[in-house]
């Protein structure tokens, strides 16, 4: 009878290595991490290199392998275990992407509904100073959001879930962090304040305004929401759209106090806007100088 090949030989030890990176997913570079620090002491064969090392993991029953595919993206592979959720799963894609829109609406518990997509921003990079955009004008505003919202066409699946890839604007990544979470590992998305701002620029991202309004209502009621930090947020995002005419029309039917609502009320509101993009029946905001579909509030 010829021997075990050296991978079964090791593998209870090779199980104890991926136990004790107390982590549930496991990208291309993390298990290169394991594998290059414990092939020596483990003694495999020299021809074993990390895609072989891979190939074998995947014959096993201790890991699960997913294979994400993406339109015009290289594809991803991972392993995790039975454990590991859909969130885990998709924040491991993209080791500089994170979770945001409805994604960070529902982990951050502002909404009643189970969101079967799963949205994943990566940013753009910077790009070379362009020509100097022209002014903002009122006509301009109004043919851009007579239309239907642009949506992302880049998706892939995950059991149940869909997963949306969205080319986000540069922001370095502000207001983005690990989940402080027990239950889930390595998750990385958006504070609570650029998850409000994110789903007023986005609402179709995010169960559309009236999950929107919810969100804003959920969060005053359930977590302490800087708005200071929202205005700070929004300032350092220039945007070249007025949302912060948008932003302080949520906050005020959300029931936030005066003195936070002042804060985006006090800006200057040089154009009418809307809430949201293809609206048939709509109703007005003197103060806010915003259209918002009918019955909202």
């Amino acid at each position: 009878m010829s021997n075990k090949p050296r991978f079964i030989s090791v593998l209870p030890e090779i199980i104890k290595a991926f136990t004790k990176a107390n982590k549930q997913v496991f990208d291309k570079w993390d298990i290169s991490e394991i594998f290059e620090e414990n092939k020596d002491k483990w003694r495999l064969p020299l021809y074993m290199d990390l895609n072989i090392f891979m190939d074998q993991l995947a014959g096993q029953t201790f890991l699960k392998e997913a294979k994400i595919e993406f339109p015009d993206v290289p594809t991803s592979r991972l392993f995790y275990y039975d454990t590991a959720s859909a969130y885990e799963i998709s924040s491991g894609i993209f080791p500089k992407g994170y979770l945001s829109h409805y994604s960070a609406v529902a982990l951050w518990g502002l909404t009643e509904q189970i969101p079967k997509t799963i949205y994943i921003t990566v940013e753009q990079s910077n790009s070379p100073a362009k020509a100097i955009r022209s002014e903002l004008e009122q006509k301009n505003i109004d043919a851009a959001f007579r239309k239907p919202q642009r949506q992302s066409g880049t998706s892939s699946e995950i059991g149940e879930y869909k997963i949306i890839l969205l080319r986000g604007k540069n922001t370095k990544n502000l207001g983005v962090s690990q989940f402080d979470d027990e239950d889930l590992k390595d998750v990385r998305l958006t504070d609570l304040e650029r998850t409000l701002i994110d789903i007023v620029v986005r609402p179709s991202y995010s169960g559309g305004v009236s999950e929107v309004i919810k969100a804003f209502r959920n969060a005053n009621e359930s977590h302490k929401v800087s708005v200071n930090r929202m205005s700070g947020y929004l300032s350092r995002m220039n945007f070249i759209y007025p949302y912060h005419q948008a932003i302080g029309f949520y906050l005020e039917a959300a029931g936030y106090k005066k003195s936070q609502v002042d804060i985006f009320a006090s800006r200057d509101k040089e154009f009418d806007f809307y809430l949201t993009y293809d609206m048939r029946d709509m109703d007005y905001s003197q103060k806010w100088r915003i259209y918002y579909p009918k019955g909202l509030i």
